[in-house]
């Protein structure tokens, strides 16, 4: 029977929309990496998991307004301060339910919150009516860097909130976090679904003596850096010392970045999503923790110097940007620091073998 003009003019218009369609597959393709792989299941899995940007999220907005709220009651009392989002949340690399870091500074002089300055923080806090279980808690082992932490209740939902008084490291490790993701919209990718991967698995507990997502966000970085035949990352603070600087007496205090810089995007890796995270796992399935660092300010491995027994008992070593502490200081345990290298090598068997294909996040 032969073909009306209907059924031509159908048959038109399908090839036009398979041409729209391919046309929109390979525009996407070529944004996460033009490579067609094994890991094309895991690619799709991890962009239906993480949105291109965390700023049109509604969580975000939630908390972009917590931030004002939280500042327009400090700054009525206390003068000639800043109140600014930072860490992983204004790097847009944070889980929704990952706490929010807001960092307070004066511009004549230091504030700690067990100071007189410190007692004003609190109570310019505790007076939002949103706030509650307002407490002072400690950053680091040592007991030295001090922070506050409490609960903003909104209508909508609760957000831990976590406010640290001139902490410049934090402030210039949140621009450098946010400048490697600027290179690359892979990275976030990676980070965010790196990120859920291992809070499913239970790894993603730093009090508990396991990883930090602010390590894991390290990890991510210095994967890019040096675990790629083509690396996709070099060290920022190696190649522009001078707007990465690694020395923190030389930041003015009172220079809270925008980050409103633009970096040129030199691509030449190609690997896709699905790649780069089986990458990722595979990386650190097969990481020597005993014999060397995790350092992104060099940018390449280095070799575990032995030093004292007190760094020998890190059982994974994963720098800081800027001041070099050991952001994994807490990981002492050898039981602790199999669980993590298990969680990885498990989830890496998974991928090889295609197990699971369609629950990336519950390997």
């Amino acid at each position: 029977m032969p073909k009306t003009s209907k059924s031509k003019n159908k048959s038109k218009k399908s090839k036009k929309r398979k041409g729209k369609k391919s046309k929109v597959n390979w525009r996407v393709k070529a944004l996460f990496g033009t490579d067609s792989t094994k890991y094309d299941k895991v690619t799709q899995q991890m962009k239906n998991f993480v949105s291109m940007s965390r700023q049109t999220s509604p969580v975000f907005h939630l908390q972009m307004d917590l931030v004002k709220d939280i500042r327009s009651y400090i700054q009525t009392r206390i003068q000639d301060c800043s109140v600014e989002m930072v860490g992983a949340t204004a790097a847009f690399l944070a889980l929704d339910d990952s706490p929010v870091e807001i960092l307070f500074s004066q511009k004549t002089h230091l504030v700690e919150p067990t100071s007189q300055s410190g007692y004003e923080i609190i109570e310019a806090i505790e007076a939002c009516p949103c706030v509650e279980q307002v407490k002072v808690e400690f950053k680091d082992s040592n007991r030295q860097k001090i922070f506050i932490s409490f609960i903003y209740n909104t209508y909508l939902r609760k957000f831990r909130v976590q406010l640290f008084a001139d902490d410049v490291g934090l402030l210039y490790t949140t621009y450098l976090f946010r400048s490697y993701s600027e290179l690359d919209e892979r990275f976030h990718f990676v980070v965010i679904t790196a990120k859920e991967w291992a809070l499913q698995h239970e790894i993603l507990i730093s009090k508990g003596g396991l990883l930090s997502e602010h390590a894991l966000t390290i990890m991510v970085i210095f994967y890019f850096q040096i675990g790629l035949d083509n690396p996709i990352f070099h060290s920022l603070q190696v190649d522009d010392p001078e707007k990465f600087s690694s020395d923190l007496s030389n930041i003015p205090k009172w220079r809270v970045k925008k980050f409103k810089e633009s970096f040129p995007v030199i691509r030449t890796n190609k690997c896709g999503l699905g790649d780069l995270f089986a990458g990722f796992i595979n990386f650190y399935a097969n990481f020597n923790f005993e014999k060397f660092e995790i350092n992104i300010r060099v940018g390449k491995l280095a070799p575990r110097v032995l030093k004292n027994a007190n760094y020998l008992s890190k059982r994974i070593v994963v720098r800081e940007p800027f001041d070099d502490k050991i952001t994994t200081n807490y990981i002492t345990s050898i039981d602790n620091l199999e669980k993590i290298t298990q969680a990885f090598k498990t989830a890496y068997t998974v991928i090889e073998n295609e197990l699971s294909t369609e629950t990336l996040l519950t390997f």
